[in-house]
């Protein structure tokens, strides 16, 4: 009775045009057998998905009829219909980061030397993770995708009740499921890639984070083309290139995004590329060092200088740091210019703008950090009135900005050598190195007397000519001795002094930081094992895999905690110039990480080229 009401009602609404098997899976959806209407619904679902609009229209009539099993299952297929359109959405949203293709592309289980896992294989030995990072990797094997989704739907699970609390697990998860919901479309597995759908949902409504999964995938494709932007400017692409990454990312997030900040500077650097005559060699050697300076400005747009460092020593940082208080004004000049050069930051939709390398440029010769250029302008108009000269004389009395006031009164005249000498026997110890080559062969005693200051950089100043002048390893020493009592002073800062044990390579100090590395103080030990990796030594190394064993020692150092084995492998990895490491979050995965990373570098120590690595 209840099948031939559901015909009626579709004849008597004017529907009986439509194909008859539109008609029997209705009227199926009413059937007492629970079999025959969940089979039913399947199929109505794949038949008004076909027809599109039609089928929906289609369905908006049959949700008007009598009975209430009929029009709960009609809502089920509705239900579906939109989180198919949600998909089909979602797969032109990432269309534009060209992902792998699950139709074409070869499912795989990978390892690397740090992890196992899987993705997409792609040629040279490389994999795209199921969380779209490209990793080269040392085995793959195929393997079953539909197995893979099964294991992930569990995984997925019970990852978004054991993280209930962590907003960072439950995102990362539901951007996963997305991807793994669209893979499994292009399969032609519907049913599996709205499971996914939904588990990315209930993902991200765990997490807090209550909008559309649109809105959300939206935000983080835009993000990842942000970065693909960046890391193609810092790779070298030509400007025009750059907007046209820009111009797809704006498109993705919509009006309001960054990506509209890095088009309008991108036009204006264009724009002065098009007016900009290079000089000849010639023409440049015989600029005045103002003119120099703009010129090497103009440049700043291709500088490589990064949050850390300023780049290769052709860099156009470094020959803006070469000319020294002669680029002062030209710099100050562009302290709130917020176009981008080609310097990475920590970041990844980020780069070093000319202001921030101007600042970082200012603060290295003056030794005056400013931000405002109105500031910056006040204070160069008092230098200038009182002269640099006797300026740089007068900042000698200033603690703060002796060295940046004795470097540059040398760059001046070499005849205020003896001056700053006598200044470092009489006061300052840690304008030593300053000076090293204007004290005299004989003098190695009088320096190796200046180890009495108690003040940590004086001593580290005076270790270091020692060292590099003499090849006395009296300070180096000193310094092991000072780590050995250890203290919270040590703790919040080592002053560089870690850094120089390391790149020193003294017999003494690679002893030292082997000794520190293996059984140091839980502080001391931690900051040494995240600096070893600059001794490039084979005891080094031997104590840092030794290190990489201990799962047990954990230590905060300056706010930030972490366990030894960790800090050991990411410095090894950083000895051997290997690939950033990266290693899971669960302490079990990481476990197994590190053990297969051991065993790889145990099985190629004897093949490392020791002198190449320290090159």
């Amino acid at each position: 009775m209840r099948r031939l009401s559901c015909v009626f009602f579709l004849v008597a609404a004017g529907i009986a045009g439509e194909p008859e098997q539109l008609d029997k899976l209705l009227a199926d959806l009413g059937s007492p057998d629970p079999h025959v209407r969940e089979a039913a619904t399947r199929a109505l679902i794949d038949a008004c998905d076909d027809r599109g609009g039609e089928g929906l229209r289609w369905l908006d009539t049959a949700a008007m009829v009598p009975d209430p099993e009929v029009r709960k299952r009609v809502g089920v297929v509705r239900r579906d219909l939109e989180l198919r359109r949600k998909v089909r959405h979602l797969l032109d949203t990432f269309a534009t980061l060209e992902l792998p293709d699950a139709r074409k592309e070869e499912f795989v289980r990978f390892e690397t030397e740090s992890r196992a896992g899987y993705g997409w294989a792609v040629p040279n030995k490389a994999v795209i993770d199921t969380s779209l990072r490209s990793l080269l990797v040392l085995h793959r094997q195929p393997y079953d995708f539909d197995a893979y989704c099964k294991e992930a739907l569990k995984q997925s699970r019970e990852e978004r009740t054991d993280h209930a609390g962590n907003p960072y697990v439950l995102e990362r998860l539901a951007f996963r499921n997305t991807l793994l919901s669209l893979w499994s479309w292009q399969r032609g597995h519907k049913r599996v890639a709205i499971e996914f759908l939904r588990e990315a949902n209930r993902a991200l409504h765990r997490g807090k984070k209550f909008q559309p999964l649109s809105l959300f995938i939206r935000a983080r494709v835009s993000r990842r083309m942000a970065a693909r932007a960046v890391r193609a400017a810092i790779g070298g692409e030509p400007r025009t290139q750059l907007v046209k990454h820009w111009e797809a990312a704006r498109d993705v997030k919509g009006p309001g995004f960054v990506a509209n900040d890095f088009l309008r500077a991108y036009a204006s650097l264009i724009e002065e590329d098009a007016k900009h005559k290079e000089p000849t060699p010639a023409e440049r050697t015989a600029m005045p060092p103002d003119a120099r300076a703009r010129y090497w400005l103009y440049h700043l747009r291709d500088s490589r200088a990064d949050a850390s460092s300023l780049g290769p020593p052709t860099d156009p940082s470094r020959q803006l740091l070469a000319l020294g208080w002669d680029a002062v004004p030209a710099l100050i000049e562009y302290l709130q210019d917020t176009r981008p050069t080609r310097g990475a930051t920590p970041a990844p939709d980020r780069l070093m703008r000319y202001g921030d390398v101007c600042a970082e440029l200012v603060l290295r010769i003056t030794g005056r950090e400013f931000r405002s250029r109105g500031r910056a302008e006040d204070w160069w108009s008092d230098v200038e009135d009182a002269g640099v000269e006797s300026y740089l004389i007068e900042s000698l009395e200033e603690s703060r900005l002796r060295l940046h006031a004795a470097r540059a009164l040398l760059q001046l005249d070499a005849a205020h050598a003896p001056r700053l000498v006598a200044l470092a026997w009489a006061k300052d110890p840690r304008l030593l190195p300053v000076v090293a080559k204007h004290v005299k062969d004989d003098e190695c005693e009088r320096v190796a007397g200046l180890l009495k200051y108690k003040s940590r950089p004086a001593v580290l100043a005076v270790a270091r000519v020692l060292w590099e002048r003499f090849g006395d390893d009296r300070g180096l020493r000193q310094i092991l001795a000072a780590y050995e009592k250890g203290g919270d002073d040590h703790l919040r800062s080592d002053c560089g002094e870690i850094e120089f044990l390391c790149a020193s390579r003294a017999p003494a100090a690679i002893a030292g930081v082997v000794r520190f590395v293996e059984r140091g103080p839980p502080g001391i030990r931690a900051l040494f094992n995240f600096h070893a990796y600059r001794a490039v030594d084979a005891r080094v190394l031997d104590a840092l895999l030794l290190a990489m064993e201990d799962r047990a020692s954990w230590a905060k150092v300056r706010g930030r905690g972490g366990r030894t084995c960790d800090r050991a492998a990411l410095s090894v990895a950083r000895m051997l110039r290997l690939k950033r490491l990266s290693l899971s979050n669960t302490v079990e995965d990481r476990d197994r990480e590190l053990d297969r990373f051991a065993a790889w570098v145990r099985a190629h120590r004897d093949k490392l080229d020791w002198d190449a690595l320290r090159r």
